[in-house]
């Protein structure tokens, strides 16, 4: 074969992978190749990948033979491949017309049926209003999925499961898709909530002759990011393993297809149905590479060439498996920031392995929870929860009403200060519900899984909704789920939280261990604290297996910066506490991106939870919302803007009470006013001896006995002033027959 030069419309992986496979083909001119690679890189805007006029022009005046749009950008842009071939240049893909068909997923939807391959219910074509999306749900209900019309890769695509987010699903999704594709069409599916994901990898020539490579389970995926592939893909049924097969080479036949294609399934129990086509080969190929022997982007380039698959000994009696093959990839993602992707630089190394994963142009670093067909051993599939009854009436519950407020609005309204003093004063019993805890504790009896907690939660919040707490979430929570559910514990805590929203919860906290068995570093504690209590923790139970009061105080100094409520603890008084710093009202980007669109405005008004802007970055867009009521000012950006993770947005002045009994003027409010004579000064803050409530009075700090610690009467100050029936002394506090 004549020496032709090569280029690669792509960068990182992909392209040393074609140029690689050049060389090896005796293809590639050692200097003209990468200097073409060289000048796309040099281009650190994605743009420059997408402009197709200006690629075609540099392969004319670099004299290119070949064009390999590798995986992503171009590959799918028919335009682009009918530019190349306008300009005299291979195209290493199908045909343009292909190309267009399959790249216009509703098309291809349509292609399939007459092949007569199962496809999942859908719209006939992409939405024209909100109003074709109601009446799809209407006959097919929820959940289902909104996919982008001429894009892939989890682009463009929202799960929505109930009617209340169908709207800004499909807003969010025609913008994702406009950005991404150029194009914001979109199209409805009905939401297959656990299948396979299993695609079929295709070759195909120009003379008629079309073979698969078998399949390849790409079933585990992390936000419709593919992050584990393994093949062949375990417990698929004989038939359907064949079905997809000849599926996939029908479906190429149909097409007069030409060169490498990926044909993409979902598998519910005994049945298939087709997703999609791609016309070019993707990041898992080489999983599939491994099981036959063969190299697919060698055999891309000799196809675009012109060999036959009978040349290149690619019939299908002589393609045969050969063990399995995994490959997994790695999030670059920050959990404690709602999972928001992060863009990270690889660091030199002189290690071979680590020497090998730069080689591939791109370095992960993991963090992310992943969510896949994971199936625990001993585990019941499902607990069966039937309608609540008032066991004192008999009467049943009608838990389709929303719940009763419970104490958790209490808290929220009247803050942990507030809200301790009434705890303090009421009179009645509070009880604590410690099922859920025990649930997750029996670690060979049921292993309760999130799910069944979900199932019940609904009831729960009807039946307790008078009740104190629920204790549900601790060190025994992380043990078994992590280590024998294969679950995660911060996602239980979200979705309970949400089903649950009247009932305050609480948590274990081993003191200086956190969840642990061993003491962590402070500043790992702060953080545990913090990020446990904005996901949904409100009461903390302190304990120490020694009462040792060095420990329980690292603890509470930990909660109480984090806003949270302190419970059972005894503390030394003349230790000083002391909240975290209030909400200064910047707002900073969470995560390196590109500002998609502003909603805010300067001077508008906000409350907490409104949506100020989006940010997209690593195929997602994130909703940057309000923390406070308030006024927006000083917004520094616009749509468009490129920002880097902690750059100040805008500003938010808070025009309500901000949860320490200030307002935004400096006046004291109710909660931090104190009775008798006390008078408060200019900041809003009860004067130096501090608030006096009753016949307790905080020490010189300022810092009262009520300031997010419930623990009964516990607490005195250190100017000998009595509290209940604990007496304080110079040198603490004593309670009952307790002193330290």
């Amino acid at each position: 074969m004549d020496k032709l030069k090569v280029l690669v419309a792509k960068r990182g992986e992909i392209a040393a992978r074609v140029l690689r496979a050049a060389q090896e083909l005796s293809m590639a001119d050692p200097f003209q190749v990468p200097s073409i690679w060289v000048i796309l890189v040099l281009t650190p805007s994605r743009d420059a990948y997408l402009d197709a006029s200006r690629i075609v022009e540099i392969a004319r005046q670099k004299n290119v033979d070949l064009v390999h749009p590798g995986y992503g950008f171009l590959s799918e842009n028919a335009s682009f491949a009918a530019q190349v071939r306008d300009a005299g240049m291979n195209f290493v893909g199908p045909p343009t017309d292909v190309i267009r068909k399959m790249g216009d997923k509703v098309l291809a939807r349509e292609i399939a049926r007459a092949c007569d391959i199962p496809i999942i219910p859908g719209t006939d074509g992409p939405l024209q209003d909100l109003q074709q999306a109601y009446d799809f749900v209407a006959r097919h209900g929820y959940p289902v999925v909104i996919k982008a019309s001429f894009g892939g890769g989890g682009r463009g695509m929202r799960v929505v499961r109930e009617g209340d987010s169908l709207e800004a699903a499909v807003t969010a999704a025609r913008s994702e898709a406009l950005s991404a594709f150029g194009n914001d069409a979109v199209f409805l599916e009905r939401f297959l909530d656990r299948p396979k994901h299993i695609e079929v990898q295709i070759l195909s020539d120009r003379y008629g002759n079309h073979v698969h490579l078998f399949e390849r389970d790409c079933s585990v995926q992390r936000k419709h990011q593919k992050v584990i592939e393994f093949a062949p893909s375990p417990n698929l049924l004989p038939q359907v393993r064949l079905g997809v097969f000849y599926a996939a080479v029908r479906l190429a036949r149909y097409l007069n297809y030409e060169n490498a294609g990926t044909v993409e399934f979902l598998v519910e129990n005994d049945r298939f149905y087709f997703i999609e086509m791609n016309p070019q080969i993707q990041v898992e190929h080489t999983v599939t590479e491994e099981l036959p022997g063969i190299d697919i982007v060698a055999a891309q380039l000799r196809i675009a060439c012109g060999a036959s698959l009978v040349e290149l000994g690619l019939t299908q009696n002589r393609i045969s498996q050969r063990g399995c093959a995994l490959q997994c990839r790695i999030t670059t993602e920050i959990p404690s920031e709602d999972d928001n992707p992060e863009l990270l630089t690889p660091e030199p190394s002189l290690d071979r392995e680590h020497k090998f994963l730069l080689s591939l142009a791109d370095a992960y670093v993991n963090g992310s929870r992943i969510k896949g067909q994971v199936k625990p051993p001993g585990v019941k599939d499902d607990i069966a929860t039937g309608p609540l009854f008032d066991r004192k009436t008999g009467e049943k519950l009608d838990t389709t009403k929303p719940c009763p407020h419970g104490w958790r609005q209490v808290l929220l309204e009247r803050g942990p200060q507030e809200f301790a003093k009434m705890i303090r004063r009421h009179k009645q019993i509070l009880i604590t519900d410690t099922t859920w805890r025990d649930g997750q504790q029996s670690l060979l009896a049921t292993r309760v899984r999130t799910r069944d907690l979900a199932a019940i939660a609904i009831h729960t919040s009807h039946a307790y909704s008078a009740a104190y707490s629920l204790e549900c979430w601790g060190g025994a929570t992380f043990d078994v789920m992590l280590r024998f559910l294969y679950e995660d514990p911060w996602e239980r805590l979200r979705r309970l939280r949400k089903l649950v929203p009247n009932i305050p919860f609480q948590m274990l906290l081993r003191s200086t261990n956190g969840v642990a068995y061993s003491a962590l570093p402070d500043n790992a504690l702060y953080h545990f604290v913090k990020l446990a209590k904005d996901t949904g923790v409100d009461i903390f139970r302190v304990f120490d297996s020694l009462n040792n009061l060095e420990h329980l105080e690292v603890g509470i100094r930990a909660v109480l910066a984090a806003g949270g409520l302190v419970e059972g603890t005894i503390i030394n008084a003349e230790k000083k506490l002391r909240k975290a710093n209030v909400h200064d009202g910047e707002v900073a980007a969470p995560m390196s991106g590109n500002i998609i669109r502003v909603v805010a405005q300067n001077q508008s008004e906000v409350k907490a939870g409104d949506v100020l802007l989006t940010i997209g970055a690593m195929k997602m867009e994130v909703n940057v919302s309000s923390e406070v009521s308030g006024r927006v000012e000083d917004i520094s950006i616009a749509a468009g803007d490129s920002v880097e993770k902690g750059d100040m947005l805008l500003r938010i002045v808070p025009v309500q009470v901000n949860g320490n009994g200030v307002a935004s003027n400096g006046v004291a409010k109710s909660n931090g006013i104190a009775n008798g004579n006390e008078v408060t000064n200019g900041n809003g803050v009860a004067n130096g001896s501090g608030v006096a409530i009753g016949n307790e009075v905080t020490n010189g700090n300022g810092v009262a006995n009520g300031n997010g610690i419930a623990n009964g009467n516990r607490v005195a100050n250190s100017n000998g002033v009595t509290n209940g029936n604990g007496v304080a002394n110079d040198e603490g506090v004593t309670n009952g027959m307790l002193k330290n």
